[in-house]
Formats: C-alpha cells, sequence, structure tokens
C-alpha cells in the first residue's frame, strides 16, 4: 500500500475516534462547549464592529505563526526518518479534532452546525490542505528538483489560507451565523 493512503486511511479512523469520542463524553463537556462556542460567535460579530487595522494585522500574524510552525517543522525535518511520523501525528491530530467538532456542532447545532462547520473551515481548509498535502507528498517522495519554487508556492498557498481565515472567514460568520 502506497504512503499516501495509509495517511488517509490514519485520518479518516482518526476522525472516527473524534467523533466517538465526542459522542461518548458529550454530558462531561457539551455545556460548557456549547456556551464557550456562542461567546466565540458574538465576539466574530463585534470583531468585525470594534478592531481597527492594527488589530487585524495581530490576528494575522498569529495565525500566520500558528499555521506556518508545523509547516516550516515539516520541511526542517524532511530530510530524517522521523518526518514520516510527524506527518503521521499531523494527519492524526487533524482527524482527531475533526471528528470532535463535526459531532460537536452537529449535536449542538443541529442543520445550522453543517452551515457552521462549512464557513468556519472554507475557504482556508483548501489552501491548508493543498500545502499541508503537497509538502507531505514531496518530502515523502523524494523530489529534489525546484524545492526553493515548491516551498515558496506552498508557502504563499499557505499565506493565502492564513489571510482567508482573518479576513474573509470573520465576515463569511458574520453573515450567516
Amino acid at each position: 500500500m502506497k504512503v499516501w493512503k495509509r495517511y488517509i486511511i490514519l485520518t479518516f479512523v482518526c476522525t472516527m475516534i473524534g467523533i466517538i469520542t465526542g459522542s461518548l463524553f458529550q454530558s462531561s463537556y457539551f455545556n460548557g462547549l456549547k456556551e464557550l462556542m456562542d461567546n466565540y460567535f458574538m465576539g466574530i460579530k463585534s470583531r468585525m464592529e470594534y478592531l481597527d487595522a492594527n488589530d487585524n494585522i495581530q490576528i494575522l500574524l498569529r495565525t500566520i505563526i500558528k499555521r506556518f510552525g508545523s509547516f516550516v517543522i515539516m520541511w526542517l525535518l524532511g530530510e530524517l526518518a522521523v518526518v514520516r511520523i510527524y506527518i503521521a501525528w499531523l494527519c492524526g491530530k487533524f482527524g482527531v479534532v475533526s471528528g470532535f467538532l463535526i459531532i460537536f456542532f452537529l449535536m449542538a447545532y443541529q442543520t445550522r452546525g453543517i452551515i457552521i462547520i462549512l464557513l468556519w473551515s472554507m475557504p482556508q481548509i483548501i489552501l491548508y490542505g493543498i500545502a499541508y498535502i503537497g509538502s507531505a507528498l514531496y518530502i515523502i517522495y523524494g523530489f529534489s528538483r525546484r524545492k526553493g519554487i515548491i516551498i515558496t508556492l506552498l508557502s504563499i498557498l499557505l499565506a493565502a489560507g492564513c489571510i482567508c481565515e482573518t479576513y474573509v472567514n470573520p465576515m463569511l460568520m458574520e453573515l450567516f451565523v
């Protein structure tokens, strides 16, 4: 079986684990997390009204640091055998967190939860996905040509995702949530 298929299966299994875990432990976290998310949505709405350009730039910088961290670590580990373990950890983490959030939003907001999930993750998840998957495939299969260009293009996609997450996402959430 090809390596990338194993990572897809791992992500799927971890997503199912996140969904099952979220369902099983619903009674221990549900009310507190629902209240936290409601406050978060109200915060998004007020953020659009009260934040100035400097505040948004700080949020963008925080987002860039957060998103580029694992990207840079993946490329730094690219020459070591440990990179496969790191990629597996990223797939597992993404799967568990996604599964947990999906089941939470569906239980808390029913059909509106689907809209919230889509608005919260789109369009940046597509850009992040291309950047991370492209990096992982490039590193795993050991392509050595045009490494600088590939890293630059994937970094631009990641930066575009950060801009979407900082500026586009809050506007979409404000309109539809």
